[in-house]
């Protein structure tokens, strides 16, 4: 007996829906080409670049005869409208000039990205308030100079938005981008739905003290903040000091004058923090180790001095890189940085620290990559533990004061290493399986030079004299 039959058709509108359901929408749904004002739009902009030998493209699919600019390179359209909503032209070194009038007409963008490319030097165009639909706008590394415009304190639904490293040199002066009027305050106090703000290098300085509460009030979600190189002073710690939600923060090239920022040990969602070349000086910083969640922390190109606190090790185990470099410490290193399980890159090159590496029985790190003790005091053998860090790729001890003797067959395990340095030390190298892997340079006045070729990298070493 049939259950669906012209004599019932209620079973057939059963069906039917229910096939409806089970098909993939892809056999109901069409997917709109570009609108045409759109391609033209495109084709316009495209006419102000210049292609040089740098540059990493010259967008061949942008062109008259492709009518579909939905499929060209570094756009993406909305499959229902034909509307452009991302234009992505970063790292692609292009010249010339940008069309900001062409560029206007692309009134549906959500993702502009024009960063990394070399367009004639210019003053950041006034129109982008006519992008009302953008959520992410990346103008870094562009030569803009100037004062940033207004009309981009308009674009309330910017979600992250990047202006670093705009700056243009221009027979030896610097032009660059600056935030006087409107100052910072003006442009983020629309910016409700802000995540991420990167203003590296853009000279807000002439703001002071003014700094005040509407600031961080303006933006309740800001996550990742960079003022790196931007004038500050310690100045702006109490207004800062309000961001305690910030996952990533980066103060690095502002002059703080020894003014420790300990506010920012109660930044417990902190993963990434960087105090680079900030002028400060004394012991490192405890508050640290309230950090709990750190992965990224670099205090390089500091005056930071006296030890390294064992409890770095014991508390910030979430520690991915951490950066030292450049600084004044001294004492040994303890040995629980080389057990945390999450470490991947060490930098310590250029301090004082020394004593025996040799030493250290219970380094247990597993993700370890790159170490840099260059430029030390450190004394004894080359540590054996380093030849149990099997993800290691650079091991760079120069210009300390290792002695004793380092048999090549050693590094044999390490099958991911592609540099290490030895130069400078009181080394003796053995080479198990003769003399035939060494090939000798001409001796400098002061240091006799070998390279040493294994199957998968390359060792070069100086011995002292």
């Amino acid at each position: 007996m049939a259950l669906i039959s012209s004599k019932n058709p209620s079973f057939l509108l059963f069906f039917v829906i229910l096939f409806s359901f089970l098909l993939p929408s892809s056999v109901f749904a069409t997917t709109q080409k570009c609108i045409q004002e759109h391609f033209s739009a495109l084709l316009h902009l495209k006419n102000g670049f210049h292609f040089s030998s740098y540059s990493l493209t010259t967008l061949p699919s942008w062109n008259s005869n492709n009518t579909d600019c939905c499929s060209w390179e570094g756009i993406t359209c909305d499959g229902a409208t034909g509307h452009v909503i991302t234009l992505d032209l970063s790292e692609l070194y292009i010249s010339g000039r940008i069309d900001s009038e062409s560029l206007f007409r692309l009134r549906s963008l959500q993702r502009l990205n024009l960063a990394y490319n070399e367009f004639a030097a210019s003053p950041i165009p006034s129109g982008f308030d006519q992008l009302t639909s953008l959520t992410h706008l990346n103008l870094s590394r562009l030569p803009f100079y100037g004062q940033i415009p207004l009309e981009i304190s308009r674009l309330t639904s910017l979600v992250s938005l990047d202006l670093s490293y705009t700056y243009y040199f221009n027979d030896s002066r610097i032009l660059p981008l600056k935030l006087e009027n409107p100052n910072i305050g003006t442009l983020v106090q629309n910016m409700s739905n802000l995540s991420e703000l990167y203003l590296f290098r853009v000279n807000i300085s002439a703001q002071g003290s003014e700094w005040g509460p509407a600031f961080f009030l303006s933006l309740p979600r800001l996550h990742k903040l960079s003022l790196q190189a931007c004038g500050l002073s310690s100045s702006i710690y109490s207004s800062l000091s309000q961001f305690h939600f910030l996952s990533e923060l980066d103060l690095s090239g502002n002059n703080f004058s020894s003014v420790r920022p300990n506010f920012i040990g109660n930044f417990s969602s902190l993963t990434v923090l960087g105090l680079q070349n900030c002028s400060l000086s004394g012991s490192l910083p405890s508050f640290l180790v309230n950090l709990s969640k750190l992965e990224h922390l670099d205090l390089s190109f500091n005056s930071f001095s006296g030890p390294i606190p064992s409890s770095y090790g014991n508390q910030l185990l979430n520690l991915k890189k951490i950066v030292l470099w450049n600084n004044l410490l001294n004492g040994t290193i303890p040995s629980s940085l080389f057990s945390l399980p999450s470490l991947q890159y060490l930098d310590l090159e250029g301090n004082k620290l020394g004593g025996r590496l040799d030493i250290i029985h219970n380094a247990s790190s597993t993700q370890l990559e790159d170490i840099y003790l260059d430029r030390n005091n450190f004394q004894g053998m080359v540590p054996s533990f380093i030849f149990k860090l099997m993800k290691l790729r650079t091991i760079s001890l120069s210009f300390n004061n290792f002695s004793g003797v380092v048999e090549l067959e050693s590094f044999q395990p390490l099958e991911n290493l592609s540099f290490l340095d030895l130069s400078d030390n009181y080394l003796s190298i053995k080479d198990s399986g003769g003399n035939s892997n060494f090939v000798s340079f001409p001796k400098s006045d002061h240091y006799p030079c070998v390279l040493v070729t294994l199957p998968n990298f390359q060792i070069s070493y100086e011995i002292k004299s």
